[in-house]
């Protein structure tokens, strides 16, 4: 079994875990920030973001295998699930929390890179990734999608996200 076949079943086995749902932050690589449903908002819609990493539920997500490498990430906080709104297929789309549907825009596949810990993840319906804009390291910078970049493109680090357990 190849290393990269080995991961995913690791990371199969964590992430569906029978027992109780399995929570994880989501960081950018190019800063020490976590993806965030900024002010712990239950509001369909909201958009979602990099913050400085606070341990709250508003950072926690749950991936729920879907089939072939793909998941729902759902938050912590309220049960909503990471979306690309309108199921659109343009670069600079803020990805949003919405209620769950099972409609290819709310799925997501991780691409490992570089390690079994750091994904790009890109959305199913459009094949773009998820990509902090502009490359900020500011709190507040939105989660959108953009086109893939090679992950060896030293440009690249905010489509490259680390996922560990709280």
């Amino acid at each position: 079994m190849s290393r990269f076949a080995v991961v995913f079943a690791c990371l199969f086995l964590a992430f569906t875990a029978p027992s109780h749902a399995q929570y994880f932050k989501i960081a950018p690589s190019h800063t020490d920030k976590c993806i965030d449903v900024p002010q712990s908002s239950k509001q369909h819609g909201t958009a979602i973001i990099q913050w400085h990493c606070t341990g709250n539920p508003n950072q926690a997500w749950e991936f729920r295998y879907l089939a072939d490498n793909k998941w729902n990430i759902v938050s912590k906080l309220n049960g909503l699930c990471l979306d690309v709104p309108r199921s659109s297929v343009q670069s600079g789309e803020a990805i949003i929390q919405w209620p769950c549907t099972g409609n290819p825009n709310q799925q997501f596949v991780l691409k490992p890179s570089f390690s079994p810990y750091i994904f790009q993840i890109w959305a199913v319906h459009s094949k773009k990734c998820l990509d902090i804009a502009n490359n900020s390291r500011q709190a507040g910078a939105q989660l959108i999608q953009w086109d893939c970049k090679n992950e060896r493109d030293p440009n690249s680090s905010n489509q490259r996200f680390s996922v560990f357990t709280e």
